[in-house]
């Protein structure tokens, strides 16, 4: 009935702003399945939520009825896990706690769940031979709807979410007190005020974040997947989790040890959505690289970003549309013939309106909304938006269909999308960018193993090496450098007054950003 009244809905904004104020009722018709131990069912009704969205647009888009109609079930989903050691983790945040739904391949038992232990135990799984598709449900009581909205926005519980966001954000933000800030707030008040307070503020909001995430949400999730021998993630988050770089939670105080370290992770809108990537992951093409670098002219090391990156693919297999040639029109033009779109700009989320989310091109912006309406990406394997804020998706209504301009790009036909949840730094995205196509095109490494190497080699490379590859850089001939001269001795200063031993990106303010979406 729900499903019909929205189809009733004038149009897709209004449909996305009243989306959370019907989405209660999937939570509850979920939770009803778990205590009626229904368990492909509870999973069903929480995926058929989350991927609401995405199948409307592809019934405007005329996508084959297989897509379109493909039931939500944990036999059908199963196929396309693509090995063992594989599992694809949905979870879901509600009232009442957390569930995570584990689908795997693993001939591997779970335990009997604990006597008279509550609606709220580790539930048994749904197993069968070795090789047959598993479903498991772990949960966690002690996570809550009110738990994220308090991470997000406010230590204080009695400021809700609505309240915050549902005006101007960083003029409600800063009445609430600098003491009080969550993510949001304390991401927001930086970005406003770019002060050293502001900035070391967020950073240890980051960091504090990541620690709470792993004891509250994923510890009990990731000990049975150390039972299950997994090594490679696809998280499905659910609400704001989506806002947050779960690839980064730690254990302990240090931070040192992050789920990164011990799994390779990529994340899908919806497991309906990460199933049409995988029909699509064998079907396209990936040779031809078509790169926007610095359309605006003020970011120093995007040229040198693609200049690295375009020398990494054979002659005749790159296009780049330098400075000025990227205008939206050549953009569009050209990103259809593309096996990797990699756009290398100003990126910006759209507080008031997520449609209008935008990446900064010579002659204006390309919105969410224009890649919706625009843009068919047929061939494209990768598309790689190299800006800021480009990851970050809808969150005023806290609904868990996810839109924004991955989701938007995985629409138009990417099989996968990389993105970025906050303001990145333009040097280290360059570092990472070209550790990425290394490992994805030398390496021949599935994109999202290509990421997670090339994160930790960021995380990880030392001072004395980056200042002698920028020395090195500096005393190229003019015509051999991938940066000016001038751009070379600043990234050597930086670096040579450093302890060689130094780790300068081990933060993850610097590594952590970047999250792959899609397969």
């Amino acid at each position: 009935m729900a499903e019909r009244w929205r189809r009733g809905l004038p149009g897709f904004d209004f449909q996305l702003l009243q989306a959370a104020d019907w989405g209660a009722l999937y939570q509850d018709m979920m939770l009803c399945a778990l205590r009626r131990k229904r368990y492909t069912e509870a999973w069903a009704y929480t995926e058929r939520q989350k991927a609401r969205a995405w199948r409307e647009w592809l019934v405007q888009m005329d996508a084959s009825p297989e897509v379109i109609q493909s039931e939500l079930a944990a036999e059908g989903l199963s196929q396309f896990l693509p090995e063992e050691g594989t599992a694809l983790v949905s979870f879901n945040v509600t009232h009442r706690g957390s569930v995570a739904f584990i689908m795997h391949r693993q001939g591997v038992e779970s335990g009997e769940p604990p006597q008279d232990a509550g609606d709220w135990s580790p539930l048994p799984a749904l197993t069968g031979p070795v090789g047959t598709p598993h479903l498991e449900v772990v949960t966690m009581p002690g996570f809550t709807r009110d738990d994220l909205e308090w991470m997000l926005i406010t230590r204080e519980r009695e400021v809700g979410l609505r309240a915050v966001v549902s005006e101007d954000y960083l003029r409600i933000a800063e009445p609430l007190g600098r003491a009080v800030g969550g993510w949001l707030v304390d991401y927001y008040r930086f970005q406003n005020e770019q002060t050293d307070e502001t900035c070391a503020r967020w950073l240890v909001t980051l960091a504090e974040t990541g620690r709470v995430l792993y004891e509250k949400l994923l510890r009990p999730v990731v000990e049975r997947l150390d039972a299950l021998g997994v090594q490679r993630l696809i998280l499905v988050p659910s609400l704001g989790l989506h806002l947050l770089p779960l690839h980064a939670a730690s254990p302990g105080d240090s931070g040192e040890h992050t789920l990164l370290d011990d799994y390779e992770i990529s994340y899908a809108p919806a497991a309906l959505v990460w199933r049409h990537c995988r029909e699509r992951e064998t079907k396209v093409c990936e040779g031809l690289l078509v790169a926007a670098a610095n359309p605006t002219g003020d970011l120093p090391f995007a040229g040198y970003e693609v200049q690295s990156i375009r020398t990494q693919f054979p002659p005749g297999k790159s296009t780049t549309l330098w400075r000025e040639e990227a205008t939206q029109e050549n953009v569009l033009a050209r990103a259809g013939e593309a096996g990797y779109l990699h756009l290398a700009c100003h990126g910006l989320f759209d507080l008031v309106d997520p449609l209008e989310s935008q990446l900064s091109l010579a002659d204006g912006d390309l919105t969410l909304r224009d890649v919706l309406g625009q843009l068919r990406l047929s061939d494209a394997r990768l598309v790689v938006l190299s800006a800021c804020e480009t990851g970050v998706s809808e969150f005023r209504a806290l609904a868990d269909e996810v839109i924004g301009l991955p989701a938007g790009f995985l629409m138009a036909g990417a099989t996968a999308v990389m993105a970025s949840l906050w303001a990145v730094n333009d040097l280290s995205t360059a570092l990472l960018m070209e550790r990425f196509y290394h490992n994805l095109l030398a390496e021949q490494q599935r994109p999202s193993a290509a990421l997670r190497a090339a994160q930790l080699w960021l995380r990880q490379v030392q001072a004395g090496e980056l200042a002698a590859r920028f020395e090195a850089e500096r005393r190229r001939p003019n015509d051999e450098r991938t940066m000016t001269y001038e751009q070379a001795s600043t990234a050597w200063r930086r670096f040579v007054a450093m302890r060689p031993d130094a780790h300068p990106f081990a933060h993850p303010y610097y590594w952590a950003a970047f999250t792959l979406s899609g397969a």
